[in-house]
């Protein structure tokens, strides 16, 4: 079943969801997340039949949330990397993901395991969970190791590391900065913006940022 069999097609919505994700080889139905979150709760992922973008969405909710052992839902994860049509599609799993504390290791490791891919949007993947997720003292360098690896000109992966990376500047500044230096060209630019578009990035912190080239 598609999500329109629950959610009527929604035309206007869809045109704008189609804009903001050019690179997805489905088209919208038009569905909204708050939707999707909805019927997720009542929908077994063996259920969804993959038509529109919105069925990945879907299908990225269901997993993320499912209440199961770490073994189990990293099939679920595999397959999921098959569906990264877009940056909606990750970012929207990295936002539902919940797992018992106990597995939180094994979690860690797998998602750090995804930045070691060749497929981009696996790697993307697994730095928007990480920082979604995993972002504490314990882990922060190996992060940011993993972004300092990427050389690559995939504009979303490039966008997920800065994302990632600015938000590393922003909780830790001294481990960040350093290794915003090591980082490609693009990923120094595109961090750097994100920054700068940050309220929490003000007074002199914020003049040493405009000063990062």
């Amino acid at each position: 079943m598609s999500v329109t069999d629950f959610i009527p097609y929604n035309s206007k919505n869809a045109a704008f969801v189609e804009k903001l994700n050019p690179t997805s080889r489905y088209r919208s139905s038009g569905a909204t997340i708050p939707e999707l979150r909805k019927l997720a709760k009542k929908i077994n992922k063996e259920d969804i039949e993959i038509v529109f973008l919105e069925d990945i969405l879907l299908l990225a909710i269901v997993v993320a949330e499912e209440h199961k052992p770490f073994d189990e839902k990293k099939l679920d994860f595999d397959i999921l990397t098959n569906y990264l049509v877009s940056w909606s599609v990750t970012d929207t799993f990295a936002s539902s993901l919940e797992y018992d504390k106990k597995e939180k290791r094994l979690y860690y490791e797998y998602f750090l395991s995804l930045c070691d891919r060749e497929e981009e949007m696996s790697v993307r993947l697994g730095l928007v969970t990480l920082k979604s997720r995993f972002f504490d003292e314990e882990n922060i360098e190996e992060i940011l190791s993993k972004i300092t690896q990427i050389k690559t000109d995939h504009y979303l992966l490039n966008m997920g590391a800065a994302w990632t990376l600015s938000e590393a500047i922003i909780k830790y500044p001294e481990k960040a900065l350093l290794s915003y230096e090591k980082c490609s060209d693009e990923i120094r630019r595109l961090t750097r913006k994100k920054c700068l578009e940050s309220l929490r990035v003000k007074g002199e912190f914020r003049k040493k940022i405009e000063l990062l080239s």
